[in-house]
């Protein structure tokens, strides 16, 4: 396993763990707003691989300020892409001795040796590329779905969604002492731009929902305690119980709905994809005949 030491008097070197204080913003920063976090320099983070190298040599308690663009997943929705700027500050730097790469750390993390741990992890890595090669298609198709249908949202259930969003925000920032003039004039936006982001954003997530319940209802997906199976076996081996009892905990669990509804969810996706890859394989055959016809 590997070791951490603090250094209370050294910089930050490539390879440290370092705790932080952050925030990104793109007028004016605010202490309030800053965040706590923790980064492993020898990592990947998608938020903060572009200025890793800006950390190295900075000492405990500095600060920095650096030309940045707000995260797309950052927590302001208004700013996420623009360019703006990362203030930072380290408040511990550790560094971390790294074992050999052998059996013995393969056996350290219940695997049967190196060979083992590697194949596991390439079996991992292929997982979650086919996860997210199977997003990236059921979103596109939804898109496409709607793209071809002729249907509009009332304005006025987006405009009652839009007052909702804003007076959350609202009360937000009174718990942080601030207000709305404050923040549009920190975010350099109106309220009218404020509120046609978020008109915009909502008709897109509200026209996906309809798609979505347009097409459970239509092939008439259900799910069954067949559906909840697996699930239910996996919660009675992680709490080493036997099956009829983890699935009477589950039944009465007001978490039941959530994880029908996620499981609905990944049947549609399912089936979205499924049609999707056929469409495209028989694409693929009618380009191919007609690529040897013309040969």
């Amino acid at each position: 396993m590997s070791e951490k030491h603090l250094k209370e008097d050294g910089v930050v070197e490539q390879g440290d763990l370092i705790d932080i204080q952050y925030n990104f913003y793109v007028n004016e920063r605010n202490d309030y707003e800053n965040h706590i976090g923790e980064i492993n320099l020898s990592e990947p983070n998608d938020w903060f691989d572009s200025y890793k190298e800006s950390f190295l040599g900075m000492k405990i308690g500095e600060e920095k300020e650096i030309p940045a663009k707000i995260p797309e997943d950052y927590k302001d929705p208004i700013n996420k892409g623009k360019d703006g700027t990362l203030y930072i500050k380290i408040t511990k730097i550790q560094s971390i001795d790294m074992p050999e790469i052998d059996d013995e750390l393969a056996k350290d993390y219940n695997y049967d040796n190196l060979n083992d741990m590697k194949a596991k992890i390439e079996e991992d890595l292929k997982k979650i590329c086919e996860k997210k090669k199977s997003e990236m298609i059921y979103e596109k198709s939804i898109e496409k779905i709607i793209e071809n249908s002729q249907f509009t949202i009332g304005e006025k259930i987006i405009q009652n969604h839009v007052d909702r969003k804003l007076n959350e925000l609202e009360q937000t920032l009174e718990r942080f002492r601030s207000n709305l003039d404050d923040y549009f004039y920190r975010t350099k936006q109106s309220k009218e731009e404020y509120q046609k982001t978020l008109a915009d954003a909502t008709q897109k997530q509200l026209k996906h929902e309809l798609v979505r319940d347009a097409i459970i209802e239509k092939e008439n997906m259900q799910i069954s305690d067949d559906d909840l199976k697996d699930e239910i076996q996996n919660y009675a081996d992680y709490i080493k119980k036997s099956f009829d009892e983890a699935k009477e905990i589950v039944y009465k669990s007001p978490e039941l709905n959530n994880l029908k509804q996620m499981k609905l969810f990944k049947k549609l996706m399912d089936h979205i994809i499924d049609i999707t890859k056929v469409k495209m394989d028989k694409d693929q055959h009618i380009y191919e005949h007609h690529h040897e016809d013309h040969e």
